[in-house]
């Protein structure tokens, strides 16, 4: 889901993006993109569900991609919380594990979240934040 925000208007629209297919991400992204325009926003927060790989398997990134095709198939994979903000000062994220919460077998919780910066974003789900240009008229 994309959380597309205004600070000039206060407006926070949510974009619910269905991620099983990378047409239908393409798809949502696009959405995504003409709604941020269209409302001059300020920030952009994606905030999806995905895989990981424990700081033991991180750097065999590349190597695991290869020989499985892409996490999903990774059988030690992590399912993880992302979060990335795009604002006018930068690129923000975040990742947090999924875990059982218990005694559940199906409720899920989040575990301890590492954060970083990045210069930048990139992908099809990146990118959403419009060229800054003249705050809209509030009527």
């Amino acid at each position: 889901m994309y959380l597309i925000g205004s600070n000039a208007t206060q407006a926070l629209i949510p974009i619910p993006v269905n991620t099983a297919t990378p047409e239908s991400r393409s798809a949502g992204a696009h959405h995504a993109r003409r709604v941020a325009a269209l409302e001059h926003a300020d920030y952009v927060l994606l905030v999806t569900e995905g895989w990981g790989l424990s700081r033991d398997d991180a750097p065999r990134y590349e190597e695991i991609i290869e020989k499985y095709g892409s996490l999903a198939g990774y059988p030690r994979h992590t399912d993880v919380l992302s979060l990335q903000l795009e604002c006018r000062e930068g690129v923000f994220g975040g990742e947090a594990p999924i875990k059982l919460k218990a005694p559940s077998k199906m409720r899920r919780t989040a575990g301890e979240p590492v954060f970083y910066q990045g210069d930048h974003a990139s992908g099809r789900m990146a990118g959403i934040l419009p060229p800054a240009g003249p705050p809209p008229t509030v009527h």
